[in-house]
């Protein structure tokens, strides 16, 4: 996977958040695998997406509070959300490094894992 080349960010899209509790763990393997290569201190954002009528600020109180979030430890990952349906377009053209639903997963019940490929794509 190409990635932008600093100072730009990498951008996670995370396809149909909803409270977010669901999006920790996979959010938290894609950054550590993204680190790998490119260190700490790139920033990372991550995209939250779901409907209007989600619950964004519980949401964003779990991405915040809970002690297994992908920001706990990281000082250059970032959180945001959208809300629009992810059957239109969300965000720019180019602008999304790696994209990930979740929305399928309850808990524990699906392993998680992220394979970042060292290579750069032609």
């Amino acid at each position: 996977m190409a990635l932008a080349s600093p100072p730009e960010p990498i951008v996670i899209a995370d396809y149909g958040a909803s409270e977010g509790r669901n999006s920790l763990a996979p959010m938290r393997a894609a950054i550590g695998a993204l680190r790998k290569r490119v260190g700490p201190e790139r920033p990372i954002s991550v995209i939250h997406t779901d409907l209007p009528q989600n619950d964004f600020a519980a949401l964003f109180q779990t991405v915040i509070s809970d002690p297994d979030s992908y920001l706990n430890g990281d000082a250059a990952a970032f959180a945001s959300a959208v809300g629009r349906s992810f059957y239109q377009q969300i965000l720019p053209p180019r602008s999304v490094t790696l994209g990930a639903n979740e929305s399928g997963c309850r808990g524990e019940c699906c392993p998680v894992r992220i394979t970042v490929p060292l290579g750069r794509a032609a």
